[in-house]
């Protein structure tokens, strides 16, 4: 399907047969999450878990009835996003399909998990391939920075900017540059800007990559291993991105 890549993917989706409504596609996130404002549209009512369910939620072609989806009350959440965004589709979703987002070409694929099920894994020759963790809630990869590696990175389609723990920041001998605070769904953060000279993925690399350096630890308690950092929007952006937590493989194309 055809989409809008605002740094993060945009999809278009349908609720209970109205819409589209804009949901951004976020793998740093666990959702699926609908905004209160359309919630309120839709003449929802959020059961004890802070649920709605809806009769039926539509992407392309996929169709779903009695879906549950939470709602939101973090202001701090939507007014990160774009005024239009009405919802979240993370991994609390995404993990139930074989998904390809080719950020160049502004599309995205969802395959179902249940269709590859028994099947040997869909491996094109101009991918390159990694395996993943899939501990809890995050894609975890194995990234090398300036030659030095791996290290475990969550994989971060809501992000704009790629992150690296102060920890590896240190071990590099990074160069420490602009000050400021990184702005986020729940905490903001002190961080400061920097680049690496070479930040890879499999075979996949990019040069001269701007990165921010910031505390990572939060995220380590929903990965089971520590956590080096984020791969954001400014290294994925120029790739074609498979994701598979069944097969537990990433590949990344371009």
């Amino acid at each position: 399907m055809r989409i809008e890549i605002d740094y993060m993917p945009l999809v278009p989706a349908f609720l209970n047969g109205k819409g589209p409504y804009t949901f951004a596609v976020d793998t740093g996130y666990n959702g699926p999450n609908v905004s209160p404002k359309v919630a309120d549209e839709l003449g929802l009512k959020k059961n004890e878990d802070e649920c709605v369910v809806l009769e039926t939620f539509a992407v392309d072609e996929l169709l779903f009835q009695n879906f549950e989806i939470y709602v939101s009350d973090r202001p701090k959440l939507w007014n990160l996003l774009r005024e239009e965004v009405a919802g979240i589709i993370g991994m609390g979703f995404l993990k139930y399909f074989e998904v390809t987002i080719d950020y160049r070409g502004s599309s995205m694929s969802l395959v179902p998990m249940m269709d590859l099920v028994g099947k040997p894994p869909n491996v094109q020759p101009n991918f390159s391939y990694v395996r993943i963790k899939y501990p809890n809630r995050y894609i975890v990869v194995p990234v090398h920075i300036n030659e030095t590696g791996p290290y475990d990175f969550v994989l971060d389609t809501g992000a704009k900017t790629t992150v690296v723990s102060e920890e590896i920041a240190g071990k590099l001998n990074l160069i420490k540059g602009d000050q400021r605070i990184a702005y986020g769904a729940v905490d903001d953060k002190a961080c400061w800007d920097s680049v690496v000279e070479d930040l890879r993925i499999g075979k996949r690399s990019v040069d001269d990559l701007r990165v921010i350096v910031m505390d990572t630890h939060y995220l380590s308690k929903y990965a089971d291993c520590e956590i080096g950092g984020n791969i954001g929007y400014n290294f994925l952006r120029r790739f074609s991105l498979t994701m598979n937590v069944l097969d537990l493989y990433v590949g990344l194309s371009g």
